[in-house]
């Protein structure tokens, strides 16, 4: 059974049937700041001020099921963080400006150091455009998620031209994030108001593919936990080595990844301590919710259009527990432009 999510909700949203024919809004964006934030520096960039965090509502059948846990077992190993391009953000050509993304509060215990020498991205997976990547056997994928500057630099590239986009996508006529933009955080901030199409073409555009079947092309929407079928479930489980429930270990840790236990209320640069499921990976759990190519047809007569229910994976900031797992199964449509939704990509 398809579950179907807002961009950001602090309960799961109910599950969508083989056809997702429904639609979501996103109503603006709430302030506040959690009591006793500090500041906290991230990768590069200091991040401090107001938490805000969208107002989504959706209409859709379905139920709240969840797939049970994986047995416990001792935790996997945390590493240290990669650091996000330090470079400033350049004026997006024909940007039309939307909502201001929420400038956060993080706890005062996160994390702020140099991966370059400890989980260093594999030379062997160079692309056109960063994220840099790390090879995890058969494919490599983004070390990060798509950053506020390197967005950026694909939006002044592309210059207004969507053209190329794949089927699905005929109505996205422009790539500028429906939400928060202009950002009002750091450039190493993960990017968020993307939507499928996107994300597909960032990757497209960088050398790379939205993550997908890791034998190529897009991978099936039931197979979203077969980690012989999907690359980015593969990657944050460790090839489903049952250690690996979330990309960090077995047992949930709010302190871990950018939860709404975390309390940031909003999108960060990539934390130190949420690294997983192969090292020099990190936020796969929490921080933005990530799309996939894996996409199920609303109407499979009529082909594929911005409605049809696209897999989003790990969660986002406004998320807690359950839903910031490897495991988690879920899809919105691929026109959902959510102040949460973010993405990585992986390699062709």
């Amino acid at each position: 059974m398809r579950r179907v999510a807002p961009a950001l909700a602090l309960a799961i949203a109910p599950t969508c049937l083989a056809a997702c024919s429904f639609l979501l809004s996103f109503d603006g964006i709430d302030d506040g700041t959690p009591d006793g934030a500090a500041d906290a520096t991230a990768a590069d960039g200091v991040v401090s001020g107001d938490g805000a965090q969208p107002d989504q509502t959706m209409d859709g059948p379905g139920s709240d099921s969840m797939r049970e846990a994986s047995p416990d077992a001792g935790d996997g190993t945390v590493g240290t963080e990669v650091g996000p391009p330090s470079d400033g953000r350049a004026d997006a050509p024909g940007a039309d400006v939307a909502l201001d993304s929420p400038t956060v509060d993080a706890p005062a215990d996160a994390s702020s150091s140099d991966a370059s020498e400890d989980a260093a991205p594999d030379a062997g997976c160079g692309a056109a455009a960063p994220p840099a990547m790390v090879d995890v056997g058969g494919f490599c994928i983004d070390s990060t998620e798509v950053t506020v500057a390197q967005y950026t630099d694909f939006l002044a590239a592309k210059a207004g031209d969507t053209s190329g986009e794949p089927p699905g996508c005929e109505s996205n006529n422009s790539f500028t994030p429906e939400m928060g933009w202009p950002p009002s955080g750091p450039p190493s901030q993960a990017i968020v108001g993307v939507n499928w199409c996107d994300a597909y073409m960032y990757c497209a555009w960088a050398g790379k593919r939205l993550c997908g079947a890791i034998d190529g092309g897009s991978s099936v929407p039931a197979q979203w936990n077969n980690a012989t079928v999907s690359q980015w479930f593969k990657a944050c489980s460790r090839n489903a080595d049952g250690l690996h429930v979330y990309p960090y270990g077995l047992t949930y840790d709010a302190s871990a990844c950018n939860g709404s236990d975390y309390d940031a209320h909003g999108p960060l640069p990539s934390l130190s301590s949420c690294q997983g499921g192969y090292p020099g990976i990190f936020d796969m759990s929490g921080n933005v919710i990530e799309w996939e190519d894996s996409c199920q047809l609303s109407n499979p007569d009529a082909g594929p259009g911005p409605s049809d229910c696209c897999n989003i994976r790990g969660g986002g900031f406004g998320q807690i527990g359950d839903q910031l797992r490897c495991d988690l199964d879920l899809c919105t449509p691929r026109s959902n432009g959510g102040g949460d939704n973010g993405f990585r990509c992986c390699s062709k």
